[in-house]
Protein backbone atom coordinates (compact mmCIF):
# COMPACT_ATOMS: atom_id res chain seq x y z
CA UNK A 1 0.00 0.00 0.00
CA UNK A 2 2.73 1.76 0.99
CA UNK A 3 4.05 1.64 -2.80
CA UNK A 4 1.29 2.58 -4.58
CA UNK A 5 1.18 6.01 -2.16
CA UNK A 6 4.74 6.22 -3.09
CA UNK A 7 4.67 5.86 -7.26
CA UNK A 8 1.75 7.91 -7.44
CA UNK A 9 3.67 10.76 -5.30
CA UNK A 10 4.70 13.85 -8.00
CA UNK A 11 8.46 13.26 -6.11
CA UNK A 12 8.68 9.92 -7.31
CA UNK A 13 7.37 11.06 -10.80
CA UNK A 14 9.92 13.71 -11.05
CA UNK A 15 12.91 11.71 -10.24
CA UNK A 16 11.63 8.86 -12.79
CA UNK A 17 10.91 11.48 -15.27
CA UNK A 18 14.70 12.50 -14.27
CA UNK A 19 16.69 9.53 -14.01
CA UNK A 20 15.19 7.30 -16.08
CA UNK A 21 13.33 9.20 -18.66
CA UNK A 22 10.11 8.25 -18.48
CA UNK A 23 7.08 10.42 -18.00
CA UNK A 24 3.12 10.86 -18.75
CA UNK A 25 1.46 8.35 -19.79
CA UNK A 26 4.60 6.08 -20.09
CA UNK A 27 4.94 6.31 -16.62
CA UNK A 28 1.20 5.68 -15.57
CA UNK A 29 0.81 2.34 -17.37
CA UNK A 30 4.18 1.34 -15.83
CA UNK A 31 2.66 2.63 -12.63
CA UNK A 32 -0.17 0.43 -13.49
CA UNK A 33 1.33 -2.45 -14.75
CA UNK A 34 3.23 -2.74 -10.84
CA UNK A 35 -0.10 -2.26 -9.11
CA UNK A 36 -1.98 -5.36 -11.52
CA UNK A 37 1.17 -7.53 -10.28
CA UNK A 38 0.95 -5.99 -7.48
CA UNK A 39 -2.63 -6.90 -6.32
CA UNK A 40 -2.48 -10.46 -8.44
CA UNK A 41 0.63 -11.22 -6.52
CA UNK A 42 -1.40 -10.09 -3.23
CA UNK A 43 -4.55 -12.00 -4.19
CA UNK A 44 -2.23 -15.36 -4.79
CA UNK A 45 -0.85 -15.05 -1.38
CA UNK A 46 -4.23 -14.68 0.28
CA UNK A 47 -5.72 -17.56 -1.75
CA UNK A 48 -2.52 -19.74 -0.75
CA UNK A 49 -2.82 -18.96 3.15
CA UNK A 50 -4.65 -21.22 5.73
CA UNK A 51 -7.86 -19.54 6.09
CA UNK A 52 -10.40 -20.09 8.96
CA UNK A 53 -14.14 -19.10 8.32
CA UNK A 54 -15.52 -16.39 10.51
CA UNK A 55 -19.23 -17.46 9.55
CA UNK A 56 -21.31 -19.15 7.20
CA UNK A 57 -23.27 -16.04 5.04
CA UNK A 58 -26.30 -17.63 4.69
CA UNK A 59 -29.27 -15.28 3.52
CA UNK A 60 -26.61 -12.89 3.69
CA UNK A 61 -24.76 -14.00 0.55
CA UNK A 62 -27.16 -11.98 -1.38
CA UNK A 63 -26.23 -8.79 0.50
CA UNK A 64 -22.49 -9.72 -0.65
CA UNK A 65 -24.13 -9.91 -4.27
CA UNK A 66 -25.28 -6.36 -4.11
CA UNK A 67 -22.53 -5.19 -2.59
CA UNK A 68 -20.25 -6.21 -5.31
CA UNK A 69 -22.74 -5.48 -7.67
CA UNK A 70 -22.97 -1.84 -7.16
CA UNK A 71 -19.40 -0.96 -6.20
CA UNK A 72 -18.81 -2.20 -9.72
CA UNK A 73 -21.58 -0.24 -11.34
CA UNK A 74 -19.64 2.51 -8.82
CA UNK A 75 -16.55 2.36 -10.41
CA UNK A 76 -17.64 2.09 -14.13
CA UNK A 77 -19.36 5.71 -13.62
CA UNK A 78 -16.90 6.75 -12.24
CA UNK A 79 -14.78 6.50 -15.85
CA UNK A 80 -18.15 7.82 -17.68
CA UNK A 81 -16.12 11.32 -17.28
CA UNK A 82 -12.23 9.82 -17.18
CA UNK A 83 -10.96 7.49 -19.98
CA UNK A 84 -10.06 4.15 -18.92
CA UNK A 85 -7.20 4.03 -21.78
CA UNK A 86 -5.81 7.37 -20.31
CA UNK A 87 -5.77 5.85 -16.55
CA UNK A 88 -3.54 2.78 -17.26
CA UNK A 89 -1.56 5.25 -19.36
CA UNK A 90 -2.37 3.48 -23.04
CA UNK A 91 -3.42 6.68 -24.16
CA UNK A 92 -1.56 10.53 -23.58
CA UNK A 93 -4.02 12.56 -20.97
CA UNK A 94 -6.40 14.36 -22.83
CA UNK A 95 -8.26 15.37 -20.16
CA UNK A 96 -5.21 16.35 -17.62
CA UNK A 97 -6.28 19.93 -16.76
CA UNK A 98 -9.67 19.59 -16.24
CA UNK A 99 -11.33 18.74 -12.63
CA UNK A 100 -14.49 16.28 -12.93
CA UNK A 101 -17.14 17.65 -10.91
CA UNK A 102 -20.61 15.94 -12.73
CA UNK A 103 -21.60 12.50 -12.72
CA UNK A 104 -20.89 10.28 -9.92
CA UNK A 105 -17.83 13.11 -9.18
CA UNK A 106 -20.53 15.66 -7.72
CA UNK A 107 -21.79 13.12 -5.03
CA UNK A 108 -18.44 11.73 -3.71
CA UNK A 109 -15.35 12.87 -4.93
CA UNK A 110 -13.04 9.64 -4.94
CA UNK A 111 -15.93 7.42 -6.71
CA UNK A 112 -13.45 4.31 -7.38
CA UNK A 113 -12.47 4.06 -3.68
CA UNK A 114 -16.09 4.18 -3.05
CA UNK A 115 -16.94 1.49 -5.57
CA UNK A 116 -14.03 -0.34 -4.13
CA UNK A 117 -15.08 -0.48 -0.08
CA UNK A 118 -18.22 -1.71 -1.66
CA UNK A 119 -16.28 -4.59 -3.22
CA UNK A 120 -14.38 -5.35 -0.54
CA UNK A 121 -17.25 -5.90 2.03
CA UNK A 122 -19.42 -7.61 -0.53
CA UNK A 123 -16.17 -10.02 -0.80
CA UNK A 124 -16.35 -10.14 2.78
CA UNK A 125 -19.50 -11.12 3.26
CA UNK A 126 -19.18 -13.77 0.47
CA UNK A 127 -16.02 -15.11 1.59
CA UNK A 128 -15.41 -14.60 5.34
CA UNK A 129 -12.23 -15.72 6.68
CA UNK A 130 -9.97 -14.45 8.95
CA UNK A 131 -7.43 -13.66 5.95
CA UNK A 132 -9.62 -11.40 4.06
CA UNK A 133 -11.16 -9.58 7.17
CA UNK A 134 -7.40 -8.62 8.34
CA UNK A 135 -7.28 -7.70 4.28
CA UNK A 136 -10.06 -5.78 4.02
CA UNK A 137 -9.17 -3.80 7.31
CA UNK A 138 -5.83 -3.13 5.98
CA UNK A 139 -7.23 -1.64 3.04
CA UNK A 140 -9.81 0.68 4.99
CA UNK A 141 -6.52 1.85 6.86
CA UNK A 142 -5.05 2.85 4.23
CA UNK A 143 -7.75 4.40 2.00
CA UNK A 144 -7.65 8.03 4.22
CA UNK A 145 -3.75 7.61 3.68
CA UNK A 146 -3.81 7.16 -0.09
CA UNK A 147 -6.81 9.62 -0.10
CA UNK A 148 -4.90 12.26 1.78
CA UNK A 149 -2.03 11.87 -0.40
CA UNK A 150 -4.04 11.82 -3.55
CA UNK A 151 -5.80 15.53 -2.72
CA UNK A 152 -2.49 17.32 -2.14
CA UNK A 153 -1.49 16.58 -5.26
CA UNK A 154 -4.54 17.80 -6.49
CA UNK A 155 -4.75 21.30 -4.34
CA UNK A 156 -1.40 21.38 -6.18
CA UNK A 157 -2.58 20.93 -9.65
CA UNK A 158 -6.37 22.94 -9.15
CA UNK A 159 -5.68 24.97 -6.11
CA UNK A 160 -8.82 26.75 -4.93
CA UNK A 161 -11.16 25.24 -7.69
CA UNK A 162 -10.37 22.07 -5.91
CA UNK A 163 -10.81 23.52 -2.25
CA UNK A 164 -14.23 24.53 -2.94
CA UNK A 165 -15.11 21.12 -4.83
CA UNK A 166 -13.57 19.55 -1.63
CA UNK A 167 -16.11 21.68 0.33
CA UNK A 168 -19.32 21.09 -1.40
CA UNK A 169 -18.54 16.89 -2.31
CA UNK A 170 -17.91 14.17 0.15
CA UNK A 171 -14.93 11.76 -0.10
CA UNK A 172 -16.16 8.79 -0.25
CA UNK A 173 -19.89 7.94 0.71
CA UNK A 174 -22.06 10.38 -0.05
CA UNK A 175 -24.55 12.07 1.80
CA UNK A 176 -21.88 12.24 4.59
Amino acid sequence: MSLHSLLASNACKEWVSEHVGLKGSGYRFVYSLISVVGLIGLGWIIKEMPQKRLFDPGIFIYSAYLLIGAGVVIVFFSFRYLSGMEFVGLRKSSSEDKLVTHGIHSRVRHPIYTGTIAILLGYFIYQPSDVILVSVVLILIYLPIGIYFEERKLIQKFGEAYLNYKKKVPSILPGL
